[in-house]
C-alpha cells in the first residue's frame, strides 16, 4: 500500500529488465505507475521519465527516449536535483550514440561529467559535516559526563559532596543499611 515504494520498485525494476532484454514485461510494469496510490513527487516523476526513456532506447524508439529524458532533465534541473540529472544526462548520451549523433553524445556525456563531479563534491562536503557534527557531538558527551562527576565533588579535596550522599542514599532507599558520618 506504499506508493512511492511501489513505484520505487517499478521504476527499478524495469531498469533491470531492460538490462535484461525483456522489454514486453518491463513495459508492462512501466504501465501500471501511474495508477499506483498516492501522488507522485517531483524526484518519482523524473524517475518515471528517464525510465520510460531508457526502455524506449531499448525498445527502439530514439525519438521518444530523447523526449522522455529531456523532459526529465529539466524537470530535474528545474528542483536542482543532481543525482537525477546525472541520471537524465547518462541516458541522453547513450541515446544520441545510439542515434549515431556523436557530437551531442559528447556533449551530452561532457555535462553528466561535470554534474557527476558537483556531485560528488556535494557528497564529500555532506560527510565531511556529519564527520564534524558527530566529532563535536562526542566532546559534548564528554565534556557533560567530565561536568556531572565534577558536581558530585568536592573541588578542593575532591571528596564526595552532599548530592552524591544523596545519589547514594536513593539507591539503596527501601534497603535495610546503616550510615556513619565522621568529621
Amino acid at each position: 500500500g506504499d506508493g512511492w515504494m511501489l513505484r520505487l520498485a517499478l521504476t527499478n525494476t524495469v531498469e533491470y529488465l531492460g538490462l535484461q532484454g525483456q522489454l514486453d514485461m518491463a513495459r508492462a510494469l512501466l504501465l501500471q505507475w501511474p495508477q499506483t496510490p498516492g501522488t507522485p513527487g517531483i524526484r518519482e516523476t523524473v524517475h518515471h521519465l528517464y525510465t520510460d526513456g531508457e526502455l524506449r532506447m531499448r525498445e527502439g524508439d530514439l525519438d521518444g527516449a530523447r523526449r522522455m529524458c529531456t523532459e526529465a532533465f529539466d524537470l530535474a534541473e528545474a528542483t536542482g536535483h543532481t543525482d537525477h540529472q546525472m541520471n537524465c544526462l547518462r541516458r541522453l548520451a547513450e541515446i544520441a550514440e545510439r542515434a549515431g549523433d556523436l557530437v551531442a553524445a559528447l556533449h551530452n556525456f561532457k555535462r553528466y561529467h561535470d554534474s557527476y563531479r558537483r556531485n560528488e563534491g556535494e557528497q564529500a562536503r555532506r560527510r565531511a559535516q556529519a564527520a564534524q557534527i558527530h566529532f563535536e557531538s562526542q566532546h559534548h558527551r564528554a565534556e557533560a559526563a567530565r561536568l556531572a562527576a565534577e558536581v558530585l565533588r568536592d573541588p578542593l579535596t575532591g571528596i564526595a559532596n552532599r548530592r552524591a550522599l544523596e545519589q547514594q542514599l536513593q539507591a539503596v532507599a527501601g534497603e535495610p543499611h546503616s550510615i556513619a558520618i565522621v568529621d
